[in-house]
């Protein structure tokens, strides 16, 4: 956990490793349609399917 001014800040990994799958299928759909992208949505067996190879 990194230390800045007398402030704990959780890092990425951790954060996202308390995500459900259904926060994760929402953030992966806003940043897929952000930033001028027009991607479809990100399907929650999609995000399973990331899930189980990570593991």
């Amino acid at each position: 956990m990194a230390k800045h001014l007398k402030t704990e800040f959780i890092g990425i990994k951790e954060a996202l490793e308390t995500f459900t799958d259904k926060n994760l299928n929402r953030l992966l759909t806003n940043v897929r349609d952000s930033f001028g992208n027009k991607a479809s949505t990100a399907t929650i067996a999609e995000v399973k399917a990331v899930q189980i190879k990570k593991q």
